[in-house]
This record gives structure tokens, C-alpha cells and sequence, in this order.
């Protein structure tokens, strides 16, 4: 990887901190979540607008995901951290006790 693209991959990190820290200050919630456009990927589609392609920590996380919108219970971003060259994410089920999902961000994304 050369300087350039080195400093094209900060400045997408950077956004996504930028974004990922105002989801969490702002208590904004999960609304919908689907298939993503590649194998093994997910799009996690925010109140605000924002989407993010994910991929979970272990199998059927996702499915609590949906699951828990579905029945009316708020999914939110509770912190994140840099695990070397990915980010990571716990989400929390809201009114479920000892619910937390990890997910991997594979990167921002744009409504279909």
C-alpha cells in the first residue's frame, strides 16, 4: 500500500469515528437491517440515515437484531474500538439484559 492510499484509508476511518461517535452520543437507534451486496455482509440501516455494512462476530446476531426491532425494542450502538485494521461495534438490545452483539464494520454504505 503506498502513502496515498494509506491516506485515503485514515481519512475513511477518521469519517467513520466522526459518525460512529454521534451515533452513540445521540442514542440513535438501529431501524432496519438486510442482506448486503456481498456474501456474508449486512447492512445496518440507522434512524438517521446512516448505513454501514457489517459483518457479525458470531452467527445469528443479525437475526436477534431484526429480531428485537421487529417486537419493539430500540438496538443501539454502544461503544466502539479499533482492532487493528477493522472496527468494531457492540450493539445493545435496550430492555433485554446481557444482549450484546459485536459486529465488524466493513465500511459505510448508501441506501439502495
Amino acid at each position: 500500500m503506498d502513502a496515498d492510499e494509506r491516506d485515503v484509508e485514515a481519512r475513511v476511518l477518521g469519517l467513520l469515528v466522526v459518525r460512529l461517535n454521534y451515533l452513540i452520543q445521540r442514542r440513535i437507534p438501529v431501524r432496519g437491517v438486510q442482506p448486503g451486496p456481498v456474501h456474508g455482509a449486512t447492512r445496518l440501516r440507522m434512524a438517521d440515515g446512516t448505513t454501514l455494512l457489517v459483518r457479525s462476530d458470531q452467527p445469528g446476531s443479525m437475526a436477534r437484531v431484526l429480531h428485537a426491532i421487529t417486537t419493539g425494542r430500540a438496538v443501539l450502538v454502544e461503544r466502539w474500538e479499533r482492532r487493528g485494521p477493522v472496527v468494531a461495534l457492540w450493539l445493545g438490545v435496550q430492555g433485554v439484559k446481557m444482549l450484546h452483539l459485536g459486529v465488524v464494520v466493513l465500511g459505510p454504505d448508501q441506501p439502495d
